[in-house]
């Protein structure tokens, strides 16, 4: 996979950089960024907002502190999805990594043969009853088909289960889980139990 540039050893000015930053915002937000830490102001970008700017050291060099208000949460239903039509790992990284892919709105599921977009319904819920190292324990209840996605690592000895029945996870945002849902009401587990203590879903 081709290294994504960094701004720190960019030959453009400070400006650029600055700009180059506000840019990748989404792909901040999509790896749960909240809090951002910036020996630089940050110019204006919307989500964004500063909390508290301070001197630091006997030199006085300031630090600011924001906040990204369009951070995504560690689980939630995506509002909306594209797929990918390769799972070639260094395609699946430029796309995520492309600043024309919003993954605030759209999150990107590596599923050439999938068709099932699912849709938002304004009444669809995700409840969170157990989260802990491991371990992850929700309800939904949508209108139409969604997609969920799980900000954990997509690497082998994951086992998801849908109302007790073992289903495949596919990778979402290059690293992430995605897990299908039908409409209407799921009970949804994933759990880390080992690459040697798995089954082969259904």
């Amino acid at each position: 996979v081709q290294a994504f540039p960094s701004l720190a050893n960019m030959q453009i000015s400070l400006e650029e950089k600055l700009r180059l930053f506000t840019q990748r915002l989404p792909l901040l937000s999509m790896l749960n960024v909240k809090y951002i830490i910036s020996a630089y102001e940050l110019p204006p970008t919307p989500g964004l907002a500063i909390v508290a700017a301070v001197d630091s050291t006997r030199f006085h060099i300031p630090i600011y502190l924001y906040e990204n208000a369009r951070f995504l949460p560690r689980v939630y239903l995506a509002p909306a999805v594209r797929f990918l039509s390769t799972t070639d790992e260094a395609q699946s990284f430029t796309a995520v990594t492309d600043s024309k892919n919003d993954l605030t709105k759209v999150s990107l599921i590596e599923c050439p043969g999938c068709t099932d977009q699912g849709r938002a319904s304004p009444k669809d819920t995700l409840t969170i009853r157990d989260y802990r190292d491991g371990y992850l324990n929700v309800f939904t209840d949508t209108a139409f088909s969604r997609w969920l996605v799980f900000s954990e690592s997509n690497l082998p000895g994951w086992r998801a289960m849908v109302d007790g029945e073992q289903v495949a996870i596919t990778t979402a945002n290059y690293l992430f889980q995605g897990i299908f849902l039908p409409p209407g009401e799921h009970h949804v587990e994933l759990e880390y139990i080992g690459i040697f203590s798995l089954k082969k879903p259904r």
